[in-house]
């Protein structure tokens, strides 16, 4: 990790953008030295098989991968799983990408030089490029708000020619595109979820920050690999499956570790807005729509229509549970309330899942957050320690742990407003 990590020597804090944490910008990101603390507590051998349900960019993947343990990744966002699929499952030898990428460029500027020579003015309105023979990129809301013309034309030229990739090549170059969005499109970097830069952004060289990008990855890759030489695993040990983890079927007693952090929550994060022009952009590669989660989604964003029974079976597992949301919420909405309530009703289920799927002794790193609800702190870490004893997993200790790091990709400005604290709860199974 520290050969990674290549830190100066007057470093003050560690990098959690070594390997390939560091291609793509993940808000809330999990760090990574944790995950590897964590494994090293647990003494994970080689062979052995971690599960992360809540996947997110696929930090404990990554983390198992470099030391020769087998992983499954469980999440519903598209996003997510193809981040995870690149992070983790990178090829024992690269080299192929390379040329792969040079022929990727080399087409990407005829099919660039065919459009502008056929707008010799070189004007051209969004329709224009949406319209284009080749263009993947369905019309979106504010579209021309998010993208100039050139932009946009940019973005449809790269994702025409990432469906034309198959297998990891694709995901890669899909994620280096995504990975720059917010330098192609009319964002402001300096707010954490998407939003519209005051002035456009002009001059966008698409290919050139992606190829930036893949150079980046791909000597990511030649350096883990150097790194962890007779360590890591191979990519046919890591499995991503995008899927609802709630109603994943892994075999009882497959896993001997899970190491994961769930969402924390209504709105602690929304990782679809911030996200939003690599779902739009995207959108064939990744097949569906994913702002049409609705009830699959374990907790924030997402609730019924008939929510009246949210809570009913939390609160007969949970005693702090029934007494917190029994207080009442003044001038708090109450689909808010429904909402989190809901989201302790779903880790009822996690629980089970997390009991069925470990084999006897094996043990859990449940990292979560405990968040505001109008002007009261929930006690979300007690609660889950009180519902997962109701699945027969033991809590055998709570360490407060605060998850912010020294690096943009994890760092997250209005945490201190939502979340007070964190704790990494550590679970065994009898």
């Amino acid at each position: 990790m520290a050969a990674l990590e290549n830190r100066s020597l007057d470093s003050k804090s560690w990098d959690g953008n070594y390997g390939p944490h560091g291609w793509h910008r993940y808000v809330g990101r999990f760090p990574p030295h944790l995950v590897r603390a964590l494994l090293n507590h647990f003494e994970a051998r080689p062979g052995q098989t971690v599960c992360d349900p809540f996947t997110g960019s696929g930090t404990t993947l990554v983390e198992a991968r470099m030391l020769g343990l087998r992983a499954v990744g469980i999440d519903l966002c598209p996003l997510s799983c193809m981040l995870s699929r690149t992070k983790s499952k990178f090829p024992d030898d690269p080299r192929h990408l390379s040329q792969r990428f040079n022929q990727f460029s080399q087409h990407f500027e005829g099919l660039l030089a065919g459009f502008t020579k056929a707008h010799p003015s070189g004007t051209y309105p969004h329709n224009a490029v949406v319209e284009r023979e080749g263009n993947a990129i369905p019309k979106f809301a504010n579209m021309e708000r998010w993208f100039t013309p050139e932009a946009l034309l940019g973005t449809s030229v790269a994702v025409e020619l990432i469906m034309q990739e198959e297998g990891y090549a694709r995901d890669l170059f899909a994620t280096a595109l995504s990975a720059e969005m917010r330098s192609i499109g009319n964002v402001d970097v300096d707010v954490v979820r998407a939003e519209y830069r005051k002035t456009a952004r002009v001059g966008v060289d698409v290919l050139r920050l992606v190829s930036r990008r893949v150079k980046k990855m791909l000597a990511g890759i030649d350096r883990t690999l150097r790194s962890h030489e007779g360590l890591i695993g191979s990519p046919d040990d890591i499995d991503v499956r995008e899927e609802n983890m709630l109603s994943t079927d892994l075999a009882e007693g497959s896993v001997d570790y899970i190491v994961t952090s769930p969402p924390y929550g209504v709105e602690s994060l929304s990782y679809l807005r911030t996200h939003l022009l690599s779902y739009r952009s995207l959108d064939a590669h990744f097949k569906y729509d994913p702002y049409s989660f609705s009830d699959d989604a374990v907790g924030s964003e997402y609730l019924a229509a008939d929510a009246s029974a949210a809570g009913s079976v939390a609160t007969s597992l949970s005693p702090t549970f029934a007494s917190f949301f029994s207080e009442g919420f003044d001038g708090t909405d109450p689909r808010r309330v429904a909402m989190m309530e809901k989201f302790f009703d779903d880790l009822v289920q996690v629980g089970a899942n997390f009991q069925k799927w470990l084999r006897p002794g094996g043990a859990i790193a449940f990292v979560i957050g405990n968040k505001r609800l109008g002007e009261r702190v929930i006690p979300t870490d007690i609660i889950v320690g009180e519902l997962f004893s109701n699945q027969g997993l033991r809590l055998e200790k709570t360490v407060e742990h605060k998850l912010k790091t020294n690096n943009s990709n994890s760092e997250v400005p209005w945490q201190e407003r939502i979340i007070q604290n964190e704790a990494v709860l550590i679970f065994r199974r009898a």
